[in-house]
């Protein structure tokens, strides 16, 4: 039981833009319209041409109504959905809200259309959506979930085998970073900067001193600090949350999500978001 249960908690990636919710409610209601059309299951094989194609686009189209309708509940709450904490199970659990959603407003477009016709009930039209519908859904999530983490694990495994510590020349100029706020600076050796991290309003700097690592909190948006970083080539912003000095990864771990880095001096490891995920591992195993 807690081998399965560490299995559903495994990361998982999450993508809520509106230009992947578009294409995706495009593409299921689509599905659903064609699926109808063709097969004219329900026994609406008897239809006219001109009322099937009435009826394959009317729960095509509210097919895709309930898909862009989750995706306006999931940002009420932005809180509940962190990439941070998504996983299996979270992703698992959205999928199976989605489905129920899906499968409340098309019995209710059955009901609007057929009225007392209708010859099924609405547990029937759950279990139908469930065997039909959930449980492929399911499987192709698993497998998707296996696929990413076998290529990342890999990728990381090559990268950790070319890792190279460097320690930046006595000579390289230091980096000076101010904040908003004055008398809000901060001048610290290139090799001792370890990465800045986003924490609302404010930017998170961390840096070596001797053998200790410290921190100092300056209000400082993490695009205006990158902006101070602009030409010292050690330095990438992996992640929305965070900019790394490349020349202190140790470690490279990798899950469905993307790449985990530890840094020299650091215990607490870092993201690197996917769409950043190429260009770092050129950089970190060219």
């Amino acid at each position: 039981m807690h081998r399965l249960t560490s299995y559903f908690k495994q990361a998982y990636p999450i993508t809520f833009s509106w230009r992947s919710t578009f294409w995706n409610a495009a593409g299921f209601g689509l599905f659903i319209a064609v699926f109808l059309f063709v097969f004219r299951p329900f026994g609406t094989y008897a239809m006219a041409t001109d009322g099937a194609v009435i009826n394959a686009l009317s729960f095509g189209g509210v097919t895709s109504l309930g898909i862009i309708l989750c995706a306006l509940i999931a940002r009420l709450v932005p809180g509940a959905f962190e990439e941070a904490t998504w996983n299996l199970a979270h992703e698992l659990a959205w999928g199976a809200f989605n489905f129920l959603v899906i499968t409340l407003l098309n019995y209710a477009l059955v009901w609007l259309m057929y009225g007392e016709q209708v010859q099924f009930t609405l547990a029937g039209t759950l279990i139908v959506t469930l065997v039909v519908g959930f449980f492929p859904y399911s499987m192709l999530l698993l497998l998707n979930h296996a696929r990413m983490l076998h290529r990342n694990l890999k990728d990381a495994q090559v990268m950790n085998a070319q890792i190279v510590l460097s320690d930046l020349p006595d000579h390289a100029d230091p980096i000076v970073i101010r904040g908003e706020n004055e008398g809000e600076e901060v001048v610290i050796p290139q090799g001792d900067l370890l990465c800045l991290r986003s924490a609302n309003n404010y930017c998170e700097i961390h840096y070596a001193s001797g053998e200790k690592a410290h921190k100092k909190l300056f209000r400082l948006s993490l695009s205006s600090a990158e902006d101070q970083l602009m030409g010292h080539v050690h330095f990438m912003r992996t992640h929305r949350t965070c900019i790394l000095n490349l020349s202190k990864v140790t470690q490279v771990d990798g899950n469905a999500q993307g790449y985990q880095v530890t840094l020299d001096g650091m215990t607490e490891t870092l993201p690197v978001s996917r769409a950043n995920g190429e260009s770092f591992k050129r950089r970190i195993a060219p």
